[in-house]
């Protein structure tokens, strides 16, 4: 209305003013923190005497930077305030380093660290050597987290120097899809790769011509360009079927003679008997009889167990 203003008394409070983040006696640390976070408000103490004043408005980026004193007899971070000239009211604005602090900053770095007992995370970022660290600790082990939402999400690391990633426990790596590990040696058109899928099961091949695939029936096929070695590849490795094949050609050569012995010391016996001056020979051609019929028998047992050489689930070109 015309003539009705906001009169400004006399003893209105410095407009900007430094102060102290406390708790509150009588409160429930946990308690009063995490309502200070959901209202956004906090309790400080006014340097020089100025008092104490409860909910204080407190800005975005300064909540994020306060630190909460762990005793009611202690105070938390400096802050420095502007006070509302009407209600006198102070608003905080900012979070300055107290008498007995220093983050030991130099020109282009920067440091964010966050801790409470012996657990801390720290960003510390280097822009005059081109470093940024990142360090978690926690009583229960450190923990990061990072979530790509959306079906199309992407998650990029590209480095034109090294690469390493160590663990001193267990590595995972867990796809739903495929995973795909490639080495390139772009100047000479060149590249390995290896790569497992869900669909297509394990794949390795190189510019070199070899390759190993195992499938999703267990079957695992090696395609070697030269030479396939195991161990230490001292001698050649044979051929089942044609192993087979030469030892029974071998066997029945063998069963051959043996039944051509056996047939001629039967002649023999018989042409003993019909001529006395060979009767002495009788026994010696029915011995030779007796061991060449043994001999055909165990030929004939040894050709069945020469088909169990050939494997069901190894093969060899």
């Amino acid at each position: 209305m015309n003539g009705v203003s906001r009169q400004v008394t006399s003893n209105f409070s410095y407009p900007i003013n430094k102060g102290y983040i406390i708790v509150p006696k009588n409160t429930s640390r946990d308690s009063f923190i995490q309502d200070c976070y959901r209202r956004e408000k906090v309790s400080i103490l006014v340097e020089d005497g100025g008092g104490i004043v409860h909910n204080c408005y407190i800005s975005r980026n300064a909540i994020a930077e306060v630190s909460f004193p762990l005793e009611h007899n202690e105070i938390g971070s400096a802050v420095i305030f502007v006070s509302e000239p009407f209600t006198d009211f102070p608003i905080i604005i900012a979070v300055i380093s107290k008498e007995n602090e220093t983050q030991l900053l130099e020109e282009n770095l920067f440091k964010i660290v966050k801790s409470l007992d012996n657990n801390s995370v720290s960003i510390l970022g280097a822009g005059k050597t081109g470093k940024l660290l990142i360090n978690v600790k926690g009583d229960e082990g450190g923990k990061i987290y990072v979530n790509l939402l959306g079906e199309d999400s992407e998650f990029n690391l590209s480095s034109i120097g090294t690469v390493s990633l160590y663990s001193d426990k267990e590595f995972n790596i867990i796809s739903s899809d495929s995973f795909t590990v490639l080495v390139k040696d772009v100047d000479n058109e060149k590249q390995i790769s290896f790569k497992i899928d869900k669909k297509s099961g394990v794949i390795y091949s190189d510019s070199f011509g070899n390759g190993f695939t195992i499938d999703d029936s267990g079957n695992i096929n090696f395609t070697p360009n030269n030479k396939f070695s195991l161990f230490t590849g001292g001698e050649p490795m044979v051929l089942g079927d044609k192993t087979v094949d030469s030892l029974q050609d071998i066997i029945s050569e063998l069963s051959s003679v043996a039944q051509d012995l056996a047939t001629f010391s039967a002649t023999q016996v018989t042409a003993a008997l019909l001529i006395p001056v060979m009767a002495g020979m009788i026994p010696g051609y029915t011995t030779l009889g007796t061991s060449m019929a043994t001999i055909i028998i165990k030929l004939q047992r040894l050709n069945v167990k020469v088909e169990k050489i050939i494997s069901n689930k190894s093969y060899l070109d």
